[in-house]
C-alpha cells in the first residue's frame, strides 16, 4: 500500500511538473503575441501622427492607405483580375520550382559523380544575380507570363535544391546500409529512410522559396507586365500615388505570410520533430 501510494504521489508530482510546463509555454506564447500586437498599435499611431506633418507623397497615413485598400477589393477601382493573375504566376512557378529542386536535389544529393559534375555549375548559377536574366527571358519568350513563371521558377528553385541536396548527404549512410541489410531495394530505401530524413530540409527550403516566388512576381510583373501587383506597384510608383502604392504592398507582403504560414504549418503537421529540435535550440 505504501508503494502504491508513493507512486501515487510521484505520478501527481509528475502531472504538476507537466501542468506547470504547459502554463508558462502558454504565458511566453501570450506575451509574444500580444507584444507584437502592441507594437503593430504603436507604430500605426505613430505612423498616421507623422503622415500628418508629412507630405503625403513620402509617406501617406495608415487611415488613406487603409481607404485605398478597401476601394481596391470592394470599391469601384476593384483589382481583383490583377491579383488571380499575380496569384496564378506565383504558385504555379513555386510547384514547379518544388519539383525541379527536389529531383535535381535529391540526385546531386545521392550521387557523387552527379554532385562533382554540377557543383561548378550550381556555385555559379546561385551567385548569379538572376535578376539580369528578365531581359533575356524577354527576349526569348515573350512579354508575357511565360517569361515571368520561368523567372519565378530560377528565383525559387534554389533554396529547395541546395536544402534536399544537404539533407541526403546528411542522412546517415549507416541507415541506408541497414536498409540494404534489411533487403530494401533502392526504391524503397529512398521512399522509407531517405525521403523521411530529407523532408525536414525541403520543407525548410519550400519556405524560402514561399518567399522569394512573391519577390520573382513582383519584380518579373514591374519589368515584362502589363498587368498584376508588380506592374501596380510601378505604375503607382511613377505617378507619385504613395498610398495606393502602400495599399498594393500590403496585398503583396499578405501573399508572402499566407505562403510562408502554410508551409511552416505543413512543417507541423508532416516534420514535428524538426519543428521540436528548432525550439530546443
Amino acid at each position: 500500500m505504501a508503494v502504491s501510494l508513493e507512486e501515487g504521489f510521484s505520478d501527481a508530482t509528475e502531472l504538476q511538473v507537466i501542468d506547470n510546463a504547459l502554463q508558462r509555454s502558454r504565458l511566453r506564447t501570450g506575451f509574444r503575441y500580444s507584444g507584437t500586437l502592441y507594437l503593430i498599435v504603436t507604430l500605426l499611431i505613430l505612423w498616421q501622427v507623422i503622415g500628418s506633418f508629412l507630405d503625403p507623397i513620402y509617406i501617406s497615413k495608415p487611415t488613406i492607405v487603409a481607404s485605398n485598400l478597401w476601394d481596391m477589393l470592394f470599391g469601384k477601382t476593384q483589382i481583383w483580375h490583377d491579383i488571380a493573375v499575380s496569384a496564378s504566376e506565383m504558385y504555379i512557378g513555386l510547384a514547379i520550382a518544388l519539383v525541379v529542386g527536389s529531383v535535381f536535389g535529391l540526385a546531386i544529393g545521392r550521387s557523387r559523380v552527379i554532385r562533382g559534375i554540377t557543383a561548378p555549375y550550381v556555385v555559379f548559377l546561385n551567385a548569379t544575380p538572376l535578376v539580369i536574366t528578365l531581359p533575356l527571358l524577354a527576349i526569348w519568350l515573350g512579354v508575357d507570363e511565360k517569361a515571368r513563371i520561368v523567372f519565378i521558377v530560377l528565383l525559387a528553385t534554389w533554396p529547395i535544391l541546395l536544402n534536399v541536396a544537404a539533407g541526403c548527404r546528411n542522412v546517415s549512410g549507416r541507415f541506408t546500409e541497414l536498409g540494404h541489410s534489411a533487403g530494401l531495394s533502392r526504391t524503397d530505401v529512398i521512399r522509407k529512410i531517405i525521403i523521411p530524413g530529407v523532408l525536414p530540409y525541403f520543407l525548410t527550403g519550400a519556405r524560402i522559396s514561399a518567399g522569394l516566388v512573391v519577390i520573382g512576381m513582383v519584380v518579373s510583373e514591374m519589368e515584362v507586365s502589363l498587368v498584376g501587383l508588380g506592374y501596380l506597384l510601378a505604375s503607382y510608383a511613377s505617378g507619385f500615388q504613395t498610398s495606393k502604392l502602400l495599399a498594393v504592398f500590403v496585398i503583396s507582403t499578405v501573399f508572402g505570410l499566407i505562403n510562408v504560414g502554410l508551409l511552416s504549418l505543413a512543417t507541423r503537421i508532416w516534420a514535428p520533430w524538426a519543428v521540436l529540435e528548432r525550439k530546443e535550440r
